[in-house]
């Protein structure tokens, strides 16, 4: 059974930023009591540091699912650093991005000395250490100072330190997955060794104590770690999918490959015992992760090995169960947006392919057709540009436009602008500038400065089958970006993205935007402008407060006989952006809806809307039902939700324009 947590990170110089080398770092789990020892990792020379630990090293207590941590760094014995008082809580199963600055530290501290021991692993026959990965662990005074993997020749390589010549180490020969703090005390489950101080020889040039070691694998050894590790193989696609229902049940109609998706994939446990009649909690550990081809497909294959402890190798599952977790990559960044069920107890060949609702997927708008001469805008988002759709800086969806920009109208736009256009391929464009100025509804007012936005893209590499992510601009010389429409579209993931704005970083108002692009020789082509646009990230002004029934500063509302409660709402925007606001209820211990939602939309979608202020909206609340009718009072949640109107190109409405408010009540009839 493999219940692994994995935590990534790096430990640096406070003052410096510069990876620090050769130092321990310990991860702790803090608990009521006793804090947990979860694992250790010594730092390479970027100062980077990889610690795996088990469920069980954390949850024998107190059941906890995820691991309050904590690190410690040491230098030999000396301890640097602590972050006990800046916990990372409730962990996840993979924590990649861990950063332990340093604030004293000296790489030399008198007194120190190294030691490095290499060594092979000897055997009759030949081992495939990718299929059974090992660890070596070296222990002084029964306190493990360094691990190292086993690397696919069969070589390792332990380095520590410390102020005095020990005098011995002990070293483990151990399954990857046995590699935890848990089994320090089960000897019997690895295959150890004691060395004598006398083994280890100064070398002046490097000013290290060291040592060599062939460690002999038995064959019975071998053949144990062959039968509980298995190589497993899943592949298939990822798509967006377009969902109905029939018979009650949900069925793809409609699915479109998901290209450059990253599948993490985790491996799902439940303990080996917990109590009858009560949902058993599980634990996940990560696998691995791949990313999907330019055809949406992916292929994936990864090794797991079950714990031959007795007790585990009795009763716990000893077939990996597997769940998945997907993301896309938009400007620098990964973003889930699928987390699919548990697999359980794959095969070893597992064809499995994910459907992604399409309404949770960052959606590509087409690459467009290419111009004969000059340049083409394709698309802000989803949203096609051109001078019909934005008109006076207001972006205006018409018939046959992508779903999800279906019903903008008069609308203005917000947060980060992804603009997507293409170059004549007879100009044959390298490099090109996205400049930007003040305007009016009708054009520019104010000098052309250049953007800065960096742009992320993905190359794809068929020799490696991998994506390769790039910044494509602006370079810091000539503030130019690379152009990649003269390359194939198949090798790259978003082939027409020219810029990404983020408008947020200027004042609300408008503004024009232009693209200059320019030839191998330095010739200017264009420029050529986007209609302006009307940006405006302010959020709606909003407040909930009840005229009737009267309410008590504890919350208690006595319900008249015309079963009403009138709110006084405030939902508005002084630029005149404002689009929708509405006001629901829900009541009891599982929330039930006390009554029919009450909306307001603007009045004319082709117009601008400054909303309401301190407006009376009566709410009329629905009889109890049956299983409430015996409650003297009832516990309510009203909520307010306002919209403002402005849109960055993906959908109608932005979650950055979205406002809520809530007052909690206790209503007696």
């Amino acid at each position: 059974m493999s219940d692994k947590f994995t935590v990534e990170g790096k430990v640096i110089n406070a003052l410096t930023g510069q990876g620090l080398d050769g130092l321990r770092v310990e991860a702790w789990d803090k608990d009521i009591v006793f804090d947990d020892a979860l694992g250790h990792a010594l730092t390479d020379k970027e100062g980077k540091f990889n610690i795996n630990y088990s469920e069980s090293a954390f949850s024998d207590r107190y059941s906890e699912k995820n691991p309050d941590l904590y690190f410690k760094v040491f230098l030999a014995e000396k301890l640097l650093e602590t972050t006990e008082d800046a916990l990372l809580q409730n962990a996840s199963a993979y924590e990649k991005q861990v950063v332990i600055p340093i604030r004293f530290y000296e790489k030399e501290e008198e007194g120190l000395k190294k030691f490095e021991l290499k060594g092979k692993i000897t055997t009759r026959e030949k081992v495939d250490y990718k299929k059974v990965p090992l660890v070596v662990q070296a222990f002084a005074e029964g306190k493990e100072i360094a691990s190292a993997e086993v690397t696919e020749k069969g070589e390792y390589t332990l380095s520590f330190a410390s102020r005095t010549v020990m005098g011995s180490v002990d070293i483990r020969l151990i399954p990857k997955v046995l590699a935890t703090p848990r089994y320090h005390k089960l000897p019997g489950l690895g295959l150890t060794k004691t060395l004598s101080s006398t083994r280890f020889a100064m070398m002046e040039k490097e000013k290290a104590y060291k040592a060599y070691y062939e460690m002999a694998l038995p064959n019975p050894y071998i053949e144990l770690l062959y039968k509980i590790t298995k190589t497993y193989h899943m592949y298939g696609a990822v798509y967006a999918t377009e969902f109905a229902e029939y018979g009650g049940v949900p069925t793809p109609i409609s699915i479109v490959p998901i290209p450059g998706a990253k599948i993490e994939f985790y491996e799902v446990d439940r303990p080996l015992f917990w109590i009858v009649g009560t949902e058993p909690p599980v634990s996940e550990s990560y696998i691995g992760e791949t990313v999907t081809q330019p055809d949406g497909s992916y292929d994936f294959t990864f090794d797991f090995t079950y714990n031959p402890w007795i007790i585990y190798y009795l009763f716990a599952d000893k077939v990996p169960d597997i769940r998945a977790r997907i993301s896309q990559f938009v400007d620098g960044s990964w973003l889930q947006v699928y987390e699919g069920p548990v697999d359980w107890n794959i095969t070893e060949e597992y064809n499995r392919s994910y459907f992604v609702p399409e309404e949770n997927v960052i959606p590509q708008p087409d690459s467009g057709v290419k111009p004969l001469v000059g340049f083409r805008y394709v698309s802000c988002g989803l949203l096609p540009v051109d001078t019909e759709r934005i008109k006076k800086g207001y972006a205006t969806a018409k018939a046959g436009d992508p779903a999800r920009v279906a019903g903008i109208s008069h609308q203005p736009f917000c947060r980060r602008l992804r603009v997507f256009g293409l170059f004549a391929d007879a100009d044959q464009v390298q490099t090109y500038k996205v400049q930007i100025a003040q305007a009016n509804e009708d054009g520019p007012i104010g000098p052309w400065t250049d953007i800065s936005d960096p742009l992320y893209n993905r190359e794809w590499d068929d020799a490696t089958h991998t994506w390769k992510s790039t910044v494509l601009g602006p370079d810091p010389v000539t503030g130019r970006y690379t152009n990649v429409d003269i390359k194939p579209e198949y090798d790259w993931h978003e082939h027409a993205l020219k810029f990404t704005w983020n408008s947020a970083n200027v004042p609300n108002g408008y503004y024009a935007l232009r693209i200059l692009g320019y030839k191998a020789d330095d010739t200017e082509v264009g420029p050529y402008s986007m209609p302006v646009i009307r940006v405006d990230n302010t959020r709606p002004e909003v407040a909930l407060d009840i005229i009737s029934p009267a309410v008590s500063e504890c919350g208690y509302m006595t319900l008249g006989s015309d079963r009403k409660i009138t709110f006084k709402v405030t939902a508005k925007d002084t630029e005149g952006h404002m689009y929708t606001y509405r006001i629901s209820c829900t009541r009891g211990k599982h929330p039930q809806e006390a009554g029919p939602l009450v909306p307001e939309s603007r009045p004319d979608p082709g117009d601008v809307w400054s909303g309401v202020t301190n407006k009376p909206v009566e709410f009329t609340v629905n009889p109890l039902p049956a299983e409430l009718a015996a409650c003297p009072s009832v516990a309510y949640n009203a909520e307010l939700h306002v919209w403002g109107s402005a849109t960055d190109g993906y959908s109608k409405l932005s979650s950055s324009q979205h406002v809520k408010r809530e007052m909690n009540l206790i209503v007696s009839e």
